[in-house]
C-alpha cells in the first residue's frame, strides 16, 4: 500500500499559471507521482471516515474527515500550481488508482463490521499515510512541496493519537503496524502516546 518509486529520469511540467512565479523548476517524476499519488491517498483516508462515520456516528470519523479534506486541497493546490492534472475521482469510494482502490475496499471490509475494528482502521490508515509522506519527503527536493508533505505529516500523527485514544475508551488495545521498517512499532507508540501538536 506504500508508495514506492515509479520511473525516474523525466522532467516535470512547467509553471501554467499560479504561485505568483513567472517560471518554476520542473518537478522531478519522483516529485510528481508523489503528489499524484499522495492527492488520492488522502482521499482513501477522507472516503473511509466519511464511511465510517456514516455506518458508526462517531464524532471522530467526521472531525478527522474534515482535515482530510483540507491536506486533499493543499495536495490540490501544488498540482494546480505545477499544471498536473487532478487524479481525484468525484465519487466517495472511487480512485483512479487502482491499488489505492483495492486498499480502500479492504479497509472498508475490515472497517464495517465492528466498531472497535473501524478504529484500528482508523489508526491504519495514519500509519500508512505518515509511512507514504515520510517517502516522499524523501523523494522531494522543492521546498514548496515539502513544506505542505510536512503539514500532512503532523495532521496524521494528530490523527493516530486521536484515534488510539478512541480505541482505548473503547477497552482496545493499540497495537502498532511493525511491519513498514525495522522498530515501526517503537516509532509509532512513541508517536501515539506523545502530547497534540499544534
Amino acid at each position: 500500500y506504500f508508495l514506492r518509486g515509479g520511473s525516474h529520469g523525466h522532467d516535470g511540467h512547467g509553471n501554467k499559471g499560479g504561485g505568483g512565479e513567472s517560471s518554476l523548476i520542473p518537478l522531478s517524476q519522483d516529485e510528481i507521482d508523489g503528489l499524484l499519488f499522495m492527492r488520492e491517498e488522502e482521499k482513501v483516508a477522507r472516503d473511509s471516515y466519511i464511511t465510517l462515520g456514516g455506518k458508526w456516528g462517531l464524532v471522530i470519523f467526521d472531525n478527522i474527515a474534515s482535515s482530510e479534506q483540507s491536506h486533499m486541497d493543499a495536495v490540490k493546490d501544488l498540482i494546480d500550481k505545477y499544471g498536473l492534472p487532478d487524479p481525484v475521482i468525484p465519487g466517495v469510494g472511487e480512485f483512479t488508482n487502482e491499488e489505492l482502490q483495492q486498499l480502500y475496499d479492504h479497509l472498508m471490509l475490515w472497517g464495517r463490521e465492528y466498531l472497535m475494528d473501524s478504529l484500528y482502521v482508523g489508526a491504519a490508515i495514519e500509519e500508512t499515510d505518515m509511512i507514504d509522506i515520510q517517502h516522499a519527503i524523501n523523494l522531494a527536493s522543492h521546498n514548496d512541496i515539502i513544506s505542505p508533505y510536512d503539514s500532512l505529516m503532523c495532521g496524521s500523527r494528530n490523527h493516530l493519537r486521536a484515534f488510539v485514544r478512541q480505541i482505548e475508551a473503547n477497552g482496545g488495545v493499540y497495537d502498532p503496524g511493525d511491519d513498514y521498517f525495522e522498530n515501526s512499532s517503537d516509532y509509532f507508540t512513541e508517536i501515539a502516546y506523545s502530547p497534540m501538536e499544534r
